[in-house]
């Protein structure tokens, strides 16, 4: 039985067991003291039904079972494990409050199921997550708190960020025309700490530093520490009385980190953490008026609305960031064009996709030193990998394995991260296609490389090759390489030797 279901059902025992203590004992208590200490260890109320979930449930039309089936895989998409069933709901209806996340999952099943947003307290979980202890009001408005709230070591440690839950009616989001001008500085001045243009130097070289060492080693290492930096120094900085120059150039600064950071979370896949950090990002941009900045927040959150099937959504936020009015360098262009390509092969026009590579293909810059940036460039083993991703969407499966090839081909010694998960899909590439043989050599180049890179999407690319050689069983090449996969699947992942940064 599932922890939070056992936990929900012992609190309901207890409660039941308690009301009926508190009646018959309670009263006969001669002394008031030990009286209200009785009153308050036993609690003397009966527990109270959800008239709101329950009225929510009507409105949607959805039984209890179809509901614990619909937050089960809701929850299955934001990579956590629950087991709910028409068990579980009934004692919500009764009264009992959820562990968390259940409240968060049950309101977005709710908000997508109604076309509308549910918050966890107007579905009954007055402890839950509402829309304004959280979400994405907070991360526009106030991203500073965003960081702090998100950081480890406090109520957004590393397991909170399991828990987080990403939210399809936070993809409404403002274009940079609706924005541009209108964004308050809430904490302007609040520290007297010095500030200058030594804080945004030191700002922009943590980010390349920060996107090396992931590239190299994956997210895995990486991301707490750049959670906490942006909390501490950062947000300290930002909140500094400083002049107009450096404040629009350290809030662009820290617009960058806090995108790098949404994309370790997305690396690492707590995808309810990566659209926080992300909607953080937009703000900072905005502040900084920086609207290339901006554009790259929309970009990856079409990209991650994809991931979800997202498919309307994912094709206006890059369409929104294409238009985004910003004079970007080429490869940042070709960055967008490429996303925009995606979306529409998500959505099965392959015009649109055709053009949008070809548009990117032109803006192409040279390979002749392949550097690691933050979405502001983009080279041929990227592109070759959008077209993969296009090229998959579209069905056209052999089209996708010779980019995906070319892609990986191309990668630096520094893109290992890239490179591994590339392997990875290019051995379920090769597979669909029957091509066992070359899917398991693919996959031994990926176990190379699986110790030396940690991060949320290969572990998921070891589980997913476990199961898929199962299938294969009766395969002497696949049992072999079956057993090792397993081997490595019982060991946990190393980084490399050395310092990533001396790898450029």
């Amino acid at each position: 039985m599932d922890e939070g279901n056992l936990t929900e059902r012992i609190l309901e025992a207890q409660s039941q067991v308690s009301y009926q203590f508190s009646r018959e004992t309670v009263p006969q208590a001669r002394n008031r003291r030990i009286r209200v200490s009785l009153q308050r260890k036993v609690g003397a109320m009966p527990l109270k039904s959800n008239d709101q979930l329950q009225a929510l449930l009507i409105e949607a039309r959805l039984s209890g079972a179809v509901l614990a089936r619909a937050v089960n895989q809701l929850a299955s998409e934001n990579n956590m494990t629950t087991t709910y069933g028409r068990a579980a709901v009934s004692r919500w209806l009764r009264g009992i409050q959820p562990r968390h996340p259940a409240p968060s999952l049950v309101a977005e099943v709710l908000s997508r199921r109604l076309g509308r947003t549910v918050t966890p307290s107007a579905a009954g979980f007055g402890g839950g997550q509402g829309r304004a202890g959280d979400p994405f009001q907070q991360g526009m408005d106030d991203p500073l708190k965003q960081l702090t709230a998100l950081a480890p070591g406090t109520s957004g440690s590393d397991q909170g960020l399991h828990n987080l839950v990403y939210n399809r009616a936070a993809l409404q989001v403002p274009s940079w025309g609706e924005i541009a001008g209108t964004v308050v500085h809430h904490h302007r001045g609040e520290q007297k700490t010095p500030v200058g243009r030594a804080e945004v130097v030191a700002a922009t070289a943590m980010t390349e530093a920060f996107a090396v060492s992931d590239a190299l080693t994956g997210a895995g290492l990486v991301r707490p520490a750049l959670s906490a930096y942006l909390a501490a120094p950062v947000a300290g900085w930002l909140r500094a009385d400083i002049g107009t120059r450096i404040r629009f150039s350290l809030h662009s600064a820290a617009a960058r980190l806090t995108y790098l950071c949404g994309h370790l979370c997305y690396e690492d896949e707590l995808h309810g953490a990566a659209q926080r950090y992300f909607h953080a990002a937009l703000a900072l941009a905005a502040q900084a008026g920086d609207p290339t900045a901006y554009a790259l927040g929309l970009r990856a959150l079409s990209m991650q609305a994809r991931h979800f099937g997202h498919r309307q959504q994912a094709l206006d936020l890059a369409h929104a960031a294409l238009e985004t009015p910003a004079p970007a360098a080429p490869q940042t262009q070709a960055l967008l064009h490429s996303e925009v390509a995606v979306a529409h092969a998500a959505a099965g026009d392959r015009a649109g996709t055709q053009y949008h590579l070809q548009s990117a293909q032109a803006r192409l810059g040279c390979d002749c030193r392949i550097r690691i940036a933050v979405g502001t460039y983009y080279h041929h083993a990227d592109h070759a990998q959008q077209q993969s991703n296009a090229h998959r969407l579209l069905g056209e499966q052999f089209a996708a394995i010779n980019d995906l090839k070319d892609s990986i081909r191309r990668r630096s010694a520094v893109e290992r991260r890239a490179r591994t998960i590339a392997l990875a899909d290019l051995a379920e590439l090769q597979l669909a296609c029957g091509r066992l043989d070359q899917a398991i050599d693919t996959w031994y180049r990926f176990l190379n490389n699986y110790p030396t890179v940690q991060c949320g999407r290969v572990r998921t690319a070891l589980r997913d090759m476990r199961s898929r050689l199962r299938t294969h069983a009766n395969h002497a090449a696949a049992r072999t390489l079956l057993r090792r996969a397993d081997l490595t699947a019982g060991k946990t992942p190393t980084p490399a030797s050395g310092n990533a940064l001396h790898a450029l």
